[in-house]
């Protein structure tokens, strides 16, 4: 393994709780549940559609894709005008939300902990969610500690893409091989981030038990690290830094 220069994070799940994610996705399925659905449902299927291009591949041709796929599912026109008005419906829905003064998230603990020893061991901070950043850094209260921070769909694609991911790794400009991702969905985060080239870390409070996190190594071969909190993380590089690990 290259010596790091980077640790990068997924946001929702990786540096607050799922649960609080779910709570603030709920209230994004008002004013129209069917909307919420079809929203939902297009951005698992572009998951699965990896070899399908998305032109052009950035964050307006992402979501020009994402209004023609949605209107296709219901066999509604997708005229430059159809397009235009849902995509000003999901931003309004959607993409805007994240931007509210208040969400309902509080960090993991030793988050902020965990970063700042990051940037003490001279490495940069970047942030990569497949959803709109919006005010959630900080909400969490670790905004001035993140160099870089994207949306997923700024490349045209969702994790576990590896444009993503590439696309981290030049705004950051460290080699793909010099970054450690650290993320809580293995499909997404740890199958990506691996396909990119990079150091994997999947982080699942669970496995602060060592019997369940033997489980978790052998179902998740792709997954270079496995902590249960930010406080593992921190041990593992104060070892790294005196060559313990």
């Amino acid at each position: 393994m290259k010596p790091l220069r980077a640790v990068c994070f997924d946001i929702d799940g990786t540096l607050y709780p799922k649960w609080m994610f779910a709570v603030n996705m709920a209230l994004m399925a008002f004013p129209s549940i069917a909307l919420a659905r079809r929203y939902r449902r297009f951005r698992a299927t572009i998951r699965l559609e990896q070899e399908n291009p998305t032109v052009p591949a950035n964050q307006k041709g992402f979501r020009l894709r994402q209004a023609r796929s949605i209107l296709e599912q219901d066999d509604m026109p997708t005229d430059e005008h159809a397009l235009e008005v849902l995509m000003n419906r999901i931003e309004l829905q959607f993409y805007r939300r994240w931007d509210r003064k208040w969400l309902f998230m509080l960090p993991f603990r030793h988050l902020h902990k965990a970063m700042c020893s990051i940037r003490k061991h001279g490495m940069m901070i970047g942030v990569l969610s497949d959803f709109s950043i919006g005010r959630k850094l900080r909400a969490l209260g670790v905004e001035d500690l993140v160099d870089i921070s994207m949306c997923s769909e700024e490349s045209g694609y969702l994790k576990p893409h590896s444009a993503p991911f590439d696309m981290l790794s030049q705004r950051l400009n460290v080699d793909s091989e010099s970054i450690l991702y650290v993320g809580d969905s293995y499909e997404k985060d740890i199958v990506g981030a691996s396909r990119a080239g990079m150091t994997t870390c999947l982080i699942d409070p669970k496995a602060r038990r060592a019997d369940v996190r033997e489980v978790l190594a052998r179902r998740y071969p792709l997954a270079d690290m496995i902590i249960g909190g930010y406080d593992e993380l921190i041990h593992w590089f104060e070892e790294s830094s005196t060559g313990g690990a």
